[in-house]
């Protein structure tokens, strides 16, 4: 009766040891904006990392240049956007002011290494 014992122990320490190695990895990604506009461009990104917890990111992007940041996933988290972001505000020089929501910033990203946000005259379009 012991050793059934002493097995359940060794298999169970087995199983949790494997899943804690899989659940506790994980990896660092990158977020770019890159601004091909003509004008310089105020950024402001509005994040939520915890519950009732923003957190904003500001910062000037002038033409042609791109700015990042990382964001650590889960591994079991599939390879999306940093999903803490909510939401960004681009102002440029002219004072067109830019509000995109989760949605729409999915909309201007793409994967190429980074995410990428691409920051172009069509995205800066003010009515």
């Amino acid at each position: 009766m012991e050793k059934i014992t002493i097995h359940s122990f060794i298999k169970s320490t087995i199983l949790l040891l494997m899943f804690l190695s899989a659940t506790s990895c994980s990896s660092i990604n990158m977020v770019a904006i890159e601004n091909n506009t003509k004008e310089a461009i105020i950024f402001q990104g509005e994040f939520e990392h915890q519950p009732h917890a923003p957190y904003n990111m500001v910062f000037e992007l002038k033409p042609g240049e791109n700015n990042l940041w990382e964001y650590e996933l889960g591994p079991l988290e599939e390879n999306k956007l940093d999903k803490g972001l909510k939401q960004i505000t681009l102002k440029n020089e002219r004072g067109c002011t830019i509000v995109l929501e989760r949605g729409a910033i999915e909309k201007i990203t793409k994967k190429e290494g980074p995410w990428i946000i691409n920051i172009n005259k069509d995205v800066m379009a003010c009515k």
